[in-house]
């Protein structure tokens, strides 16, 4: 707004010649506020110098410092107003970067107030140099809604603080921003064209409200659920069509959806070096084992009762069988599949509580298959009706895997994630699907994303 500072102050251009190529420079309205006090102040003065008598000198000498103190007061007043709009600005920018982030399915409460931190660090700049303390960032979610609050608090020194007001002056500003129209991912069927890449029979159930059921095969039978089976999701979708005239859905499948890229096809395995064991078989033992790899695969029967160390197992040319009445533990363990007959098998009567790696070359994946090594038909299988813990992401570029049981799986992990060729649910098992991702510090591997978010700023 050229001459609006000079309009305001109703000062004479012509005689502000620098007045004028300051208002011509577009001020801020804090910064035209300032000058106005001050071009005023200094007119008001020169009237009262120039008054010849001696009660004019007396006048301006009695004025004049209240008039400075009027000037310091607003200057201090629109460096404050600058200081908080470049604060709202961190403030909403942070906001959008932490619900970006709670679209992604590792953000706790703690990743989002560093999220938020580092947002406003990165932009606070040369802001300091005008006396703004370091800001204080909180931020806050509410998971339910999609949404983070961000509050961000700091302090501005007075120029002319201690005279007519305080030393210093307190700031304060709020945004919140909501992730909007995006869907977790629970199972994902990669296979492009197969009959069933999804399927479920024989009065099995799948449970994953808070997520979605997505498959990429073209087939006009893409998702099966018959023989009474049925699939609850937050969202249920398909490339090609559905057949669920013996079975349900809820909600009704979406068809015609666009096929999801692998998330993980970038993963790149762990690496490992030579033989740690070879055809390793544990019969009616009680064992801990390390990481480590194992030649040949691992089998666990009888009676055996195993604790896995914290780490990476490497099932190497051979599978990992777990049978009989065996029982096994490992917590923050990941189990990686390489090389022909690198495939699965937990027996009926087994007892199983894992989770994945917190952090790590597997942080978030439970089971990994090396894609490049798969056997074409391999598949992983979970017969167990004693799995309630299998916490983690379950990443299976070129198998099936096959859940037979008759009880209740996964039901007690804090998430499960499943990325498979095709999947297969069968003979009456609930397999339930959490989203709690912020009550276990296992994250979800990188590429596993809320779906299609859209984040706004909504105050």
């Amino acid at each position: 707004m050229p001459g609006g500072v000079c309009r305001v102050c109703s000062v004479n251009r012509l005689n502000h010649p620098k007045q004028s190529r300051d208002c011509a420079k577009g001020w801020s309205p804090a910064k035209q506020r300032v000058s106005c006090t001050f071009v005023s102040a200094l007119k008001r003065c020169a009237q009262l110098a120039a008054d010849c008598s001696g009660s004019g000198v007396i006048v301006a000498a009695i004025v004049a410092p209240v008039l400075l103190l009027a000037v310091g007061a607003a200057l201090d007043y629109g460096r404050a107003t600058s200081a908080k709009t470049s604060l709202q600005e961190m403030a909403d920018a942070a906001a959008i970067a932490s619900a970006r982030e709670l679209a992604l399915a590792n953000a706790d409460t703690a990743h989002l107030q560093s999220v938020a931190e580092q947002s406003v660090a990165a932009n606070f700049g040369n802001l300091s140099r005008g006396g703004i303390t370091k800001p204080v960032v909180a931020a806050t979610a509410n998971t339910q809604e999609g949404t983070v609050a961000v509050k961000i608090t700091a302090t501005q020194a007075n120029v002319f603080g201690g005279f007519l007001q305080p030393p210093s002056i307190k700031l304060s500003t709020s945004a919140v921003a909501q992730a909007m129209g995006g869907t977790k991912l629970c199972v994902l069927g990669l296979d492009p064209s197969a009959n069933g890449a999804i399927k479920l029979k024989n009065n099995a159930k799948m449970t994953a409200k808070g997520c979605a059921v997505y498959s990429n095969s073209s087939h006009k039978h893409a998702i099966k659920s018959f023989h009474s089976s049925s699939i609850e999701a937050e969202l249920i979708c398909s490339v090609g069509g559905n057949d669920g005239q013996k079975g349900s859905f809820d909600p009704d499948p979406i068809t015609d959806c666009p096929a999801v890229p692998d998330p993980l096809a970038s993963r790149p395995g762990p690496a490992f070096g030579s033989c740690d064991e070879t055809d390793l078989v544990l019969n009616n033992q009680t064992r801990t084992l390390d990481p480590g790899v194992y030649c040949g695969g691992l089998t666990i029967k009888g009676t055996s009762n195993v604790t896995f160390e914290s780490g990476i197992y490497i099932m190497s040319d051979g599978p990992l069988e777990i049978e009989g009445s065996s029982t096994i533990e490992g917590e923050y363990t990941g189990f990686y599949f390489t090389g022909s007959g690198a495939e699965l098998t937990i027996g009926r009567d087994t007892t199983v509580e894992l989770s994945a790696p917190r952090d790590g070359e597997m942080a978030g994946l439970l089971f990994f298959q090396d894609a490049a090594t798969a056997d074409k038909k391999s598949q992983f299988r979970v017969l167990s009706n004693d799995a309630r813990i299998l916490l983690g992401t379950i990443y299976l570029p070129k198998a099936e895997f096959y859940v037979d049981a008759t009880e209740p799986i996964a039901d007690h992990s804090a998430y499960t994630v499943i990325i498979a060729n095709k999947f297969q649910l069968s003979d009456g098992p609930d397999l339930v699907l959490n989203t709690d991702y912020a009550s276990t510090d296992v994250p979800v591997p990188n590429g596993v994303l809320n779906k299609n978010a859209n984040i706004t700023l909504i105050k």
